[in-house]
């Protein structure tokens, strides 16, 4: 395994450990999938 790949991987792992950052992520996922946004 690469330096880099084991880089991205202990990333990845900080963001799966973060309850705040996952909940932002399962939000935008959920914004997401209710289609596009349009203001104005």
């Amino acid at each position: 395994m690469s330096s880099e790949r084991f880089a991205e991987l202990e990333e990845n792992l900080s963001v799966l450990g973060d309850p705040e950052a996952l909940a932002a992520i399962r939000e935008a996922d959920a914004v997401h999938a209710r289609g596009p946004v349009v203001r104005g």
